[in-house]
């Protein structure tokens, strides 16, 4: 079954849909435009992203102002969309503070959670909560799950965008995603001359011999990981996402500067 289908079960294919992705950073709102892209008619995301993405036509991004925060005034406006042919999506099946209450998914006529895996009690009442979706879409492929067998669901592949390499430029020694600064002084200095550092989003990514990702995000680890090129994570601590488990899953966690040697030396 398409993702398409999946998401507008039995609903008309010009119903529109709104999808919420709470959370601060851009791989939220990455993932819901990924499913936008997939569905048919208006589609409409709200998200909390620092500013808004690259979307197809037919997809209107609204950032949620930040003096909202994720509660009440963000349920009422949900609650205003009662009555319409909407489809709700969200990678926390209860918000970030409870605002998709159960009364607030009532005024969806379809349901659907983007369950991407979350540390283990991290979030409260999780299956609980996720049980009021009418469906639940596991962002993975069946042979490479986060969630290990322990969530029920319909696997529906990476939800990844496309991140082409560029074919312009020299082939640097070494790209760092995000912001080197965060990395240990003694790491810095190792880092080889020539290396480019890509801060923030980006349409496409330098050519080179290594990649090191500041962090051990869902998008970095998988995006890296399909296009084939060396790479290394260097996994930050998350409320909600386990970024030491997702790095030591795919074997590319850089821990030590020993590892980082090891990553650089394996470029040359």
């Amino acid at each position: 079954m398409t993702l398409a289908r999946l998401v507008t079960g039995d609903l008309p294919p010009d119903c529109a849909a709104l999808l919420y992705a709470p959370g601060g950073g851009l791989g939220h709102l990455t993932r819901a435009l990924v499913v936008a892209r997939a569905l048919p008619g208006r589609v409409h995301v709200w998200h909390q992203a620092p500013r808004a993405l690259p979307a197809p036509d037919g997809v209107r991004q609204r950032r949620l102002p930040a003096a909202w925060g994720p509660g009440r005034r963000v349920a009422a406006a949900l609650q205003q969309r009662r009555g319409r042919r909407r489809c709700s999506s969200s990678t926390f099946p209860g918000g970030l503070e409870g605002e998709l209450a159960p009364d607030v998914l009532g005024a969806f006529r379809r349901r659907v959670l983007v369950a991407r895996h979350v540390r283990p009690g991290a979030y409260p009442r999780y299956e609980a909560r996720a049980r009021a979706y009418d469906v639940r879409l596991l962002p993975y492929p069946p042979d490479d799950c986060e969630w290990d067998g322990a969530a029920p669901g319909v696997h529906v592949g990476h939800l990844l965008r496309d991140l082409p390499l560029d074919d312009d430029g020299p082939v640097a020694p070494l790209v760092v995603l995000g912001d080197p600064a965060r990395l240990p002084a003694g790491w810095r200095a190792r880092l080889p001359a020539g290396t480019r550092v890509v801060s923030g989003w980006t349409p496409r990514l330098p050519r080179a011999r290594a990649y090191l990702s500041v962090g051990a995000g869902y998008h970095a680890s998988y995006e890296l990981a399909r296009l084939g090129v060396r790479h290394g994570l260097v996994p930050v601590e998350r409320r909600y996402d386990d970024q030491f488990r997702r790095a030591a899953r795919r074997g590319a966690g850089v821990h030590t500067r020993a590892d980082l040697l090891r990553l650089i030396g394996g470029a040359a």
